[in-house]
């Protein structure tokens, strides 16, 4: 008698709740876009290109292995601070070309902070193709990029979040073959288009709600010398205006030495496998889109301090260059191994994988040799080859 009683309550939850799902299926949202209130280093990076009239000839990708440098280079040489949030070019790589060519080159960087292949194969598919295409894509990748244990899966990441909005149709790869009955149900009952859409909708209602309460009552936190309201708009990968400047400091670099060792043993730890599959099949299918569009890609492997190269196994190390190794074989792809120079010592590094002003300085003469170097790469930027000696340090700290 008791279930009895309790049908018809069950029934009614149900009908209200596909009556609810049903409407929200059917009704009429804004689509999900880059242009929130948030602003984040990709989201940034994203409006800035959109907003450029043309394609620039050459596009950076990266996370801050690549980011760091490019911007700490450009502070010494431009003698003037710049501001992270707002920099999305390579300066002094373009000048550089310049003068070993006579001809400009126009550059734009795509780096930012935590990016992943699966991050920069999005950025490569959706936004650098018909008329923002560039002609190289120089892509500077590290260990971190396919072994990093604190992230859950390709889709964790906030450039992912991002730019995933951008494609009408999400890519399968992002979707993991071992769906459970419930995840299709929810699907076939509120797709995540619109799920993503309501949840901005409700998020950005909730977010002003709560940011006019504590403006009105004074609360708020400095961090870093910006302020942000305490709850809930600050997240780790937003950036505003001010908030990361890059100094044109150059002298005691060595005194700045950060040990940020404990962060990557959390990182590396164990190497899962599946996710450097995974990862690396990212990478793979990066290059064969960059190669049906006749965009011509060179891969670095970016280098990193001898005691972080210590906590990764070395049969993961060998795998990791071997792979990068044959995957530019395979798709056409130029590379450049930093790690197997003598060009850097632990000594250009401001922590234990990114470089300091000194090594910024250093890597981005070597890349613009590189470039004038291979025949290939000149002809896909247009450029007259001109055969030029490897830069030494002396010459790479002219600049």
């Amino acid at each position: 008698m008791g279930r009895q009683s309790k049908l018809p309550s069950f029934l009614l939850a149900l009908g209200v709740f596909l009556a609810l799902a049903l409407t929200l299926r059917f009704s009429c949202f804004p689509p999900a876009s880059v242009a929130a209130a948030e602003q984040t280093w990709i989201t940034r990076a994203i409006d800035d290109y959109l907003k450029r009239p043309k394609a620039p000839d050459l596009v950076l990708l990266g996370s801050s292995l690549v980011l760091t440098p490019i911007n700490l280079t450009d502070a010494k040489v431009l003698n003037k601070t710049l501001d992270g949030a707002l920099h999305h070019e390579s300066v002094t790589l373009g000048l550089l070309l310049k003068e070993r060519t006579g001809k400009p080159v126009t550059t734009f960087n795509f780096a930012v902070p935590g990016e992943m292949p699966s991050d920069a194969y999005l950025i490569e598919k959706l936004l650098l193709k018909d008329n923002k295409q560039p002609k190289l894509v120089i892509y500077g990748v590290g260990p971190r990029d396919f072994m990093d244990n604190l992230l859950d899966s390709p889709t964790a990441t906030d450039p992912y979040q991002w730019l995933a909005r951008l494609d009408s149709k999400p890519d399968p790869a992002f979707i993991k073959n071992d769906r459970s009955p419930g995840y299709y149900l929810t699907e076939a009952i509120l797709p995540a288009s619109t799920r993503t859409a309501v949840s901005e909708m409700v998020s950005n209602s909730v977010t002003s709600s709560v940011s006019n309460l504590l403006a009105a009552r004074n609360f708020s936190v400095l961090s870093n010398h910006t302020k942000h309201v305490l709850l809930p708009q600050y997240r780790s990968m937003s950036v505003e205006v001010g908030e990361c400047l890059f100094k044109p400091v150059l002298e005691n670099d060595k005194e700045r030495f950060n040990n940020n060792l404990d962060e990557y043993k959390r990182r590396y730890g164990e190497l899962k496998w599946d996710m450097f599959c995974t990862q690396l099949n990212f990478m793979a299918k990066l290059l064969d889109v960059a190669r049906s569009r006749h965009t011509q890609v060179l891969l670095v492997a970016m280098p990193v301090t001898s005691i972080n190269k210590n906590l990764i196994a070395p049969y993961a190390w060998e795998t990791y260059k071997n792979s990068l190794t044959v995957l530019a074989h395979e798709k056409g792809a130029a590379f450049l191994d930093f790690d197997n120079t003598s060009a850097f010592s632990d000594d250009d590094f401001g922590d234990t994988v990114h470089l300091n002003t000194r090594g910024a300085i250093r890597m981005i003469a070597l890349l613009s040799n590189e470039v004038t170097k291979q025949e290939a790469l000149t002809q896909a930027l247009g450029l007259p080859y001109v055969k030029t000696k490897v830069a030494t340090k002396s010459e790479a700290e002219s600049l």
